[in-house]
């Protein structure tokens, strides 16, 4: 145990340099935003994501790493081809909602079958949990939770971001909506005296 243990540390550590000293490459964006589909994020770190769901202008996303010996038990263990490995895992502890901008600029790497796609969907839907023989089985040593920390703190980062710019956009929406009604108003003489000085003001 205790030299597994050191092969796991050797591990992340080599990991966490990778991640470290990755630069960015160009990419080739995709157009087509689609379930199943796995993406490399254009950044200045490998950030993958796998779509789960996408309704509307929203996202759900798990990430995505090639960095499978430290699989934990949220972790469905899947092959996908590609020059970093072959087998990767889709973290489903650290799935979340996304706006699909997230996807703009990124290239499309790959897609989950389409079986491993509907196993998440029922996951999420709490109808299925994860096959023993396709998640790991970690997480309570020291290594897998610093593992866990280090993917969420550098997917929640970027993930906060893109909404905080969306509530931005939608609150900024609102209030430019609000605005024309006023002046609508005020064009028809239905505008309330203190209404009228207040438009005047924001308007000057």
């Amino acid at each position: 145990m205790r030299n597994c243990l050191l092969d796991y540390k050797k591990l992340i550590f080599d990991y966490k340099k990778f991640i470290s000293l990755f630069r960015a490459v160009p990419l080739t964006p995709t157009k087509e935003v689609r379930e199943g589909g796995v993406y490399q994020l254009p950044a200045d770190e490998p950030l993958f994501v796998a779509v789960i769901n996408k309704e509307g202008d929203f996202l759900e996303v798990a990430p995505v790493s090639f960095c499978w010996p430290l699989a934990t038990r949220h972790d469905l263990i899947v092959e996908l081809p590609h020059p970093f490995s072959d087998t990767w895992i889709v973290q489903t502890d650290l799935i979340s909602s996304a706006p699909v901008k997230i996807l703009e600029g990124a290239e499309l790497i790959g897609e989950l079958s389409k079986g491993d796609l509907e196993l998440l969907k029922a996951l999420l839907r709490g109808e299925r949990a994860l096959p023993k023989n396709r998640r790991g089985r970690g997480y309570d040593d020291l290594v897998h939770r610093e593992f866990k920390d280090f993917e969420y703190r550098r997917y929640r980062k970027l993930i906060g971001q893109l909404l905080e710019e969306v509530e931005v956009c939608e609150e900024a929406e609102e209030e430019e909506v609000s605005l024309s009604r006023l002046k609508e108003l005020a064009n028809k003489g239905r505008l309330p005296k203190f209404l009228r000085a207040y438009l005047r003001e924001i308007e000057s």
